[in-house]
């Protein structure tokens, strides 16, 4: 009988079985990307950096041409405008995410699960937006984490993520659990366009900063 099974791997098998420790690159395709977080709560934000650690492991011994992969907690929070932390339904980020994707027809079911991944009860979406905040969603004030991420080139980018360490911490990284606001992303340096048009600028919405669109790393 004719073996009809498809043994041919997946991308995602491909990347992992690829081989490691590379330290050759492509000239002209370094890039940075630097990326401000807010993690909702101190818990989280230990959570969040131990994920990060295990990222910056895994990366650091698979991927040489990715030399910096940095995170740090920010001190002086108000720096990048955490403020304080919110006192009433309306003020807290995600409640009022919540409202407003009701608002423009998106399912209740759908809004529910969402906060429900994020830690947070959905029985509060039935409260008045003026209506004080449970204390220990007062008591969570949110911690401001930066990254600093620099590759080489496109394959250092794209394969710094092939060890399966790496995404099962990544997988905790990325958890709606960990994100208080949605993180900022900028870069410096000449992706080549594919990286751009593909990655960059329709998931991690990663502009230029004016005041650096003509540099280069």
């Amino acid at each position: 009988m004719k073996n009809t099974s498809n043994n041919t791997p997946t991308a995602l098998q491909r990347l992992i079985q690829e081989p490691k420790g590379k330290i050759d690159y492509a000239p002209h395709e370094a890039f940075l990307l630097h990326v401000f977080w807010q993690a909702p709560s101190e818990a989280a934000a230990a959570e969040l950096l131990a994920a990060l650690q295990r990222c910056a492991t895994a990366t650091h011994r698979d991927t040489p041409c990715v030399p910096t992969y940095f995170f740090r907690r920010v001190e002086q929070d108000d720096e990048i405008g955490v403020g304080a932390p919110p006192a009433t339904v309306g003020e807290h980020p995600q409640l009022a995410e919540a409202h407003k994707k009701l608002r423009v027809g998106i399912p209740r079911p759908a809004v529910v699960a969402d906060l429900t991944r994020r830690g947070i009860d959905p029985a509060l979406l039935n409260l008045d937006p003026s209506a004080p905040l449970p204390a220990e969603l007062q008591a969570a004030r949110p911690v401001a984490v930066e990254f600093t991420e620099l590759y080489l080139d496109e394959r250092a980018f794209m394969e710094h993520a092939g060890s399966r360490d790496y995404l099962e911490a990544y997988g905790q990284v990325i958890s709606p659990a960990m994100q208080g606001r949605a993180p900022v992303t900028v870069r410096l340096g000449t992706p080549v366009a594919s990286v751009v048009d593909k990655i960059l600028e329709p998931m991690l919405k990663a502009p230029v900063p004016c005041a650096l669109a003509s540099c280069a790393l």
